[in-house]
């Protein structure tokens, strides 16, 4: 029996698990936060809850770069530049990472300080906490659902 592992292989295996480990908790960690940090309006232990939420947001989002980094050696090992599935999952990539870092983690740090300082936020600051929160329901949902799609190419490879 022959278990050698190509270079290919490696990657795809860490391009893989990197994916699991670190987009799965990002999609989660993001896709909760609006529950919680609405519930800490009435709940304020709930405060405590959403903070953790933001720091996973924020912390797997700058490490799924390793899943991005594995990608392209995967890509440029397999020589797949130009294969339409490739191109679509790292534009959905881009988009999404686009939407973690330019919404979603500075909306979650906006709902943070409106709820956290509740008592020294003027009640018309708090009342846009409902569109903060319904913005932060909606883009967490499409980045959700831009991950499946690069699951999705990854996996049927449409060309």
């Amino acid at each position: 029996m022959d278990f050698s592992v190509t270079t290919r292989e490696m990657l795809l295996i860490g391009h893989i698990g990197a994916a699991m480990l670190l987009i799965g908790p990002l999609v989660v960690a993001s896709s909760l936060f609006p529950r919680h940090i609405s519930n800490a309006i009435e709940a304020p232990g709930e405060v405590a809850v959403a903070r953790v939420l933001h720091r996973i947001t924020r912390g797997y989002g700058n490490a799924s770069i390793v899943v991005a980094l594995l990608g392209v050696a995967l890509v440029a090992e397999s020589g797949l530049w130009t294969e339409p599935f490739v191109m679509g999952g790292v534009a959905l990539f881009l988009l999404a990472s686009g939407l973690i870092f330019g919404i979603i983690v500075p909306a979650q740090a906006e709902a943070i300080r409106l709820v956290g300082n509740s008592a020294d936020v003027p009640a018309l600051e708090l009342a846009g906490l409902g569109a903060v929160i319904t913005r932060l329901r909606a883009v967490s949902g499409i980045t959700a659902l831009m991950w499946a799609a690069v699951l999705f190419l990854m996996v049927v490879k449409p060309s």
